[in-house]
């Protein structure tokens, strides 16, 4: 068991934790930056008495527990990762119990957040919750391995999330909606994980920042701190651009053409976000302020789609460059500086750096 165990532990756990880095990043942001432990015990005591509201929980360790068996079905298809299915020949109980450990290795932070959950309930005198949330951990850790089993067991059939994920639609459909149509058939527990959270950020911030004067630096702030997950969208994007439509690159189309492509597929992407500004924003701001938070954060996320063509972007160097560049715009929204001013440089840096990295950088090599 042993061996089995620290294989599965040394592939799937360590790259799961690696490849969803980021959102665990913007949650412990979140819940220990944003909020204070005194916080956390008021909307806690506050959910739990309520009752029903527990239910939101439960809907989101729901969604978490999708997340990982969604990750764990597509890492066991990856063709590098195949020496995997030769422990379906182990015991029957040693691979059950192999994988429930993996479970709880992954589910590890919905289960430290739930004992929280549940030593407030103990406080309060109210077992019964304490009950259903003991009971609903333990089908969300062991229903999940018998799924794994499975998928291990039939590695040509594993596990379909949803129907709408072997749809091949067979009518045409122009560029402009390739990247949509992989979100929806391949990457719609991304999609859905990233806009969830994206609003959350939004709606959060938006009331800890609402202000009663028409100063926009407070939404600025909300629209550069609230866009962040979309930044693993962006990321989809590029590896889809550059592992299905690497053909585009040789398309007799100038790289203007190219550029306001992506330009446009991040603005349809934010356009959720668009109307939570619309909705949410407080009220002494002009109209036309949500508009212009929502094309400052159009252009942060072209800005990081060029910047993913630099060769330093698979280098450490890279996530320092993102930090010092939301740091000057933190800085410029700080200053008051004019929104227009900071939308124009942060598109005029995207559209310099695209067209000085676009063309094939990764396989070119520099003659000395």
């Amino acid at each position: 068991m042993k061996i089995i165990l620290n294989t599965l532990t040394k592939t799937i756990v360590r790259s799961f934790y690696k490849e969803f880095a980021l959102f665990f990043l913007i949650g412990l942001y979140v819940c220990f930056g944003l909020l204070k432990s005194s916080d956390h015990i008021f909307l806690n005591t506050y959910i739990v008495s309520s009752g029903w509201l527990i239910g939101f929980y439960f809907l989101v360790w729901t969604v978490y527990n999708l997340l990982i068996i969604n990750f764990l079905i597509r890492f066991l298809r990856k063709k590098e990762n195949i020496f995997l299915y030769q422990s379906f020949l182990a015991n029957k109980g040693i691979l059950y119990a192999s994988f429930s450990i993996v479970q709880l290795y992954l589910f590890a932070p919905a289960l430290v957040y739930a004992a929280f959950v549940a030593s407030i309930a103990i406080n309060l005198g109210l077992y019964s919750i304490v009950f259903s949330i003991s009971a609903f951990l333990f089908l969300s850790v062991v229903l999940p391995v018998f799924i794994y089993r499975n998928a291990i067991a039939k590695p040509d059939i594993g596990l379909c999330a949803s129907s709408f994920l072997t749809l091949h639609l067979r009518f045409k459909k122009p560029y402009f909606s390739f990247f949509f149509f992989h979100l929806l058939e391949s990457e719609w527990l991304k999609l859905l994980v990233s806009k969830g959270l994206s609003a959350l950020l939004l709606l959060g911030l938006v009331q800890i920042l609402q202000t009663d004067n028409a100063d926009i630096r407070p939404l600025m702030i909300v629209v550069l701190m609230g866009f962040l997950p979309n930044f693993t969208l962006i990321g989809s994007y590029h590896s889809f651009e550059n592992v299905n439509l690497i053909w585009f690159r040789n398309l007799p189309f100038h790289l203007a053409k190219k550029w306001l492509t992506a330009l446009a597929t991040f603005a349809i992407v934010l356009l959720p976000e668009l109307f939570l500004l619309y909705r949410y924003a407080w009220v002494a701001l002009p109209w036309y302020v949500p508009l212009l938070g929502y094309f400052f954060g159009v252009g942060l996320l072209t800005l990081y789609y060029c910047g993913l063509y630099l060769k330093i972007a698979a280098d450490e160097r890279f996530s320092n460059l993102i930090f010092i560049a939301a740091i000057f715009c933190f800085l410029a929204i700080l200053f008051s500086i004019n929104v227009l001013l900071i939308i124009a440089v942060v598109l005029a840096l995207g559209l310099v750096t695209f067209f000085k990295t676009y063309y094939g950088y990764e396989y070119l090599v520099k003659v000395e």
